[in-house]
């Protein structure tokens, strides 16, 4: 009798069972860990039903992923769960909402855990848009509004911006057609490397280096866009099947270098009077005064934080898009 009831399975082919199995445990296993979890976890605002493991990823089918939340939204609420992968994110959807998450609970918001490519290339999360809100984030906070961001720091680049839209200008030949928008980008671009460290002492931006800087910037834009499955799976993160760390490890190694050489060039020499003229001061000459005035505690002391202000600032003002992230 027993023999005739395991026929069948004899017959069948063991690498499906074994799948067919590991399928089953892992649903059970997600199951126990999701009512586990929801035991420690305040209550949840409703949201869509999604798959084991995967979450809801087989029905987003390709849509962009805005239009998808305001359906949802127009269904569950301004407020809604959305399990993605083994992750499970909170969408709000209202300027009430937004406001309460954004500034009245920003000590929380501001803890939230950072995507691969976001830890990978601010320094580990040291930047501003990272840092969780504490003394390290009130200090380089203050530093880039009161002085970097200022309106005396801008208006002493000002001939830095000047120099730019003349050197310009200067290029457009009469009776020639003018790409107005590639002049614009690359007068935007220049001026931006310019005010950030491209006007102290010689140790500023040359040659290539702003089309590298350019190019690193943007590619590291499209990758934090980009959906990851190590975000999605931190179990298999260590992976990294889609190569996004790997490329994001690249990229921030090249952002490195460009700017451990712009501060070494000026703590070599830069600042120095030429012809009886202090040279125009641009923000990296800013922070360098700042870091050498700052006491023990400071984080600008630290050159990892340091480095990662440069990099907050270089998006800020040379990638307008990425104040809209």
């Amino acid at each position: 009798m027993a023999a005739s009831f395991l026929a069948p399975l004899n017959q069948t082919n063991p690498s499906l069972i074994a799948a067919s199995i590991a399928i089953i445990s892992a649903t059970i296993f997600y199951f126990w860990a999701v009512k586990r979890s929801n035991k420690k976890l305040a209550p949840l605002p409703p949201g869509p039903l999604g798959l084991p493991i995967l979450g809801y990823i087989p029905f987003l089918n390709g849509a962009p992923i805005h239009r998808k939340f305001a359906e949802l939204s127009a269904k569950y609420g301004p407020i809604f769960k959305i399990w993605v992968g083994s992750q499970l994110y909170v969408v709000v959807s209202s300027p009430a909402l937004a406001k309460q998450v954004l500034r009245d609970n920003e000590s929380v918001f501001s803890s939230r855990e950072l995507p691969l490519v976001g830890r990978i290339c601010t320094y580990g999360g040291l930047d501003l848009a990272c840092l969780p809100m504490g003394p390290d984030w009130n200090s380089m906070r203050k530093v880039l509004v009161r002085e970097a961001l200022s309106s005396p720091g801008l208006d002493g680049c000002y001939e830095l911006r000047r120099r730019e839209v003349v050197k310009a200008l200067n290029e457009v030949e009469v009776g020639k057609p003018v790409g107005v928008f590639e002049l614009a980008h690359k007068v935007v671009g220049n001026a931006t490397l310019g005010m950030l460290w491209g006007g102290g002492g010689g140790g500023g931006v040359v040659g290539g280096d702003y089309g590298e800087t350019r190019e690193v910037g943007q590619r590291i834009m499209e990758l934090m866009a980009k959906p990851n499955v190590s975000d999605l799976f931190p179990m298999l993160a260590r992976f990294d099947l889609q190569g996004i760390g790997r490329e994001a490890a690249e990229l921030a190694e090249r952002f490195d270098r460009i700017v451990s050489a712009m501060i070494r060039k000026r703590l070599d020499g830069g600042g120095e009077k030429k012809g009886g003229e202090i040279d125009k001061v641009d923000l990296l000459q800013v922070l360098l005064e700042r870091r050498g005035s700052s006491g023990a505690g400071s984080p600008l002391t630290s050159m990892a934080h340091f480095k990662a202000m440069l990099q907050v600032l270089q998006f800020l003002i040379g990638f307008p898009q990425a104040q809209n992230c």
